[in-house]
């Protein structure tokens, strides 16, 4: 059986096939044993049933079919059939995606996802978080931002149908997903892989955090003339003021400056 789509009608499908090999297995060994104490007649084989010259009796099988006799060539030319070997990572599909554990909580990234179709934005979500599982990225998400909902109201013709309207309306659902405690090479390596694979109709909108030592920076020749200038505009400046201020205090002290401010 190939599993071309992973739905839960395909684990039930799996199921059954394990219990028909199961009771497949189960008659073969009774026709086998039924094989060793008999003798060996002449066998002549057709496509549905398999003839004895011997009178035996209709054996029926899990399928609805009937063989009649003993079959010695039975199992040697059907042979051993082994139940369906499915990878771990399709049986995956059918469980929540699992996660990394956030160690630091060093936030380095947001990727924001806009759909006008929740389904495809839902499935897009837990692609990415499979994703960033096998690539070993903390994830926490999908938060389930504000809907954005707008409406418009037009008219339904320019001439005669000009009084009747019509409504239309969109609806923007929104999705939020960070990443946590991952190195800048992780998150592009995680962020070329969500290109590559895109879905219709899903946006992408990724801010991306990057954190930068402090270092102070030793002065050098340039700053220390800088400073010295500013210095020396400073100094000028406090004597530029001294000297108005007592030029005010020599008007304020006249006596004839006193005696018009008296007269007034």
């Amino acid at each position: 059986m190939l599993i071309t789509k992973a739905t839960k009608g395909a684990v039930t499908t799996i199921l059954n096939n394990n219990i028909l090999l199961s009771l497949y297995n189960i008659q073969r060994k009774r026709l086998q044993s039924t094989v060793a104490s008999a003798s060996q007649p002449d066998v002549t084989k057709s496509k549905s049933t398999i003839a004895v010259n011997s009178n035996t009796t209709d054996t029926p099988l899990f399928n609805g079919t009937s063989v009649t006799g003993p079959l010695p060539s039975l199992a040697s030319s059907i042979g051993e059939i082994k139940p369906l070997d499915i990878p771990l990572n399709v049986l995956a599909v059918y469980h929540k995606p699992l996660r990394v554990p956030i160690t630091y909580g060093d936030l380095i990234a947001d990727i924001q996802l806009r759909s006008y179709d929740h389904e495809n934005l839902d499935f897009f979500c837990d692609f990415i978080l499979r994703v960033g599982f096998y690539l070993g990225a903390p994830l926490t998400g999908p938060k389930p931002l504000p809907t954005r909902r707008e409406r418009w109201t037009v008219i339904r013709a320019p001439f005669v149908h000009a009084k009747s309207k019509e409504n239309f309306e969109r609806h923007t659902h929104k999705r939020l997903i960070r990443v946590w405690d991952t190195n800048p090479q992780v998150v592009d390596m995680l962020l070329s892989y969500l290109t590559k694979h895109s879905i219709t109709g899903v946006g992408v909108k990724v801010n991306y955090f990057q954190r930068e030592g402090l270092t102070l920076n030793e002065p050098t020749a340039k700053d220390e003339t800088n400073i010295l200038d500013g210095l020396q505009q400073g100094e000028t400046a406090l004597k530029n003021e001294d000297a108005v201020s007592k030029k005010v205090e020599e008007i304020l002290s006249d006596p004839k400056f006193k005696d018009m401010l008296n007269d007034k």
